[in-house]
């Protein structure tokens, strides 16, 4: 025998709403996820924490533009990407962004230098996030000094999203 049950919104005891459905059918759940950029060109030695001084948004205000880092408060696999974008690059040098939890580089990509003027690597990973004191940043490191560093919302970006507990 099938069931029917008539809702358009789900919520906690204490009133929060975690789910909404519209008259097309369609959900909508409240999840936590953020994207930063940068807002000026910078010149800075390597290596570098990536300081994403623009939010873009995010729905739970779990990410600081002063030092850079994502620190989720819900326990949890977290998608994060992080993307850095160089003026200039030699044939040389290289360009490498790194994702990392808590100060530890987990994830990396390395771009070196050739026809491309403009270097944009990206890297993406999944993290488990304890929900209290765990953060997740970006770094960037180069070679051949000091180097410019565009505004550029299709270059410099750090992101990430809420995945579940995995349970």
């Amino acid at each position: 025998m099938a069931s029917i049950i008539g809702v358009e919104t789900l919520q906690h005891t204490n009133g929060t709403t975690g789910l909404t459905v519209d008259s097309g059918g369609r959900v909508d759940a409240k999840i936590p996820l953020f994207h930063a950029t940068r807002s000026s060109n910078l010149t800075t030695a390597s290596p570098y924490v990536c300081l994403f001084d623009t939010v873009v948004f995010d729905t739970e205000s779990w990410y600081a533009t002063g030092t850079g880092r994502y620190t989720p408060q819900k326990a949890g696999y977290y998608y994060f990407v992080g993307q850095w974008s160089l003026a200039t690059i030699n044939t040389s040098h290289y360009l490498s962004v790194s994702l990392r939890k808590n100060g530890t580089q987990t994830f990396n990509r390395v771009q070196y230098g050739g026809s491309s003027t403009y270097p944009r690597p990206q890297v993406s990973g999944i993290f488990h996030c304890n929900g209290s004191s765990d953060y997740i940043d970006t770094h960037v490191s180069f070679s051949g000094g000091a180097n410019s560093i565009w505004t550029d919302i299709q270059g410099n970006n750090f992101l990430g999203y809420y995945l579940g507990t995995g349970s």
